[in-house]
């Protein structure tokens, strides 16, 4: 009797895990579909503060390991920020967050871009099991407008083979 409660368990211990394992495989590991919008701006505009987000122009070789992200200040006022992106990839029709690996934690650092001034921030992609192979990706960051308000953009990059 034991031991069929111990298979049972057993059994119903792997169900579980494969109902939380990751979209993966060979290309590492991305979650289930995104709960955010297919069409997140690039930038944002307000009376005081205006901001736009880019990054590589051009595709990227696979396997990525290097990308950047620029942050410019196009209105009147200093906007701050803090730290850490995250990574979504197009599957199948749907975005896919691209977990990372090591769990990196970002520091509580607050960074101020000046009126007219852009800060680039390189995105180092090694804390990845992902190999961020072929496809179309997403770098997604959210920003703090005011004490009420925060905003979410994205922009696209392009890995090819």
């Amino acid at each position: 009797m034991k031991g069929l409660i111990i298979v049972i368990l057993t059994v119903i211990g792997i169900i579980i895990l494969s109902a939380c394992t990751e979209k993966g495989g060979e290309e590492g590991i991305l979650a289930e579909p995104s709960r955010l919008s297919d069409n997140l701006p690039n930038n944002y505009s307000s009376q005081e503060v205006s901001f736009v987000i880019s990054t590589n122009s051009e595709p990227v070789k696979a396997p990525a390991r290097d990308l950047f992200l620029e942050i410019t200040n196009t209105g009147a006022q200093p906007i701050e920020y803090e730290p850490g992106v995250f990574y979504e990839k197009m599957v199948d029709g749907n975005w896919h967050r691209v977990l990372d690996d090591n769990n990196s934690v970002y520091a509580d650092i607050l960074y101020v871009i000046p009126s007219g001034e852009t800060d680039k921030l390189n995105l180092p992609l090694e804390n990845f099991e992902h190999r961020f192979s072929e496809g179309t990706y997403r770098i997604i960051k959210t920003f703090e407008v005011s004490d009420k308000e925060k905003v979410t953009l994205s922009v696209q990059f392009i890995v090819e083979g």
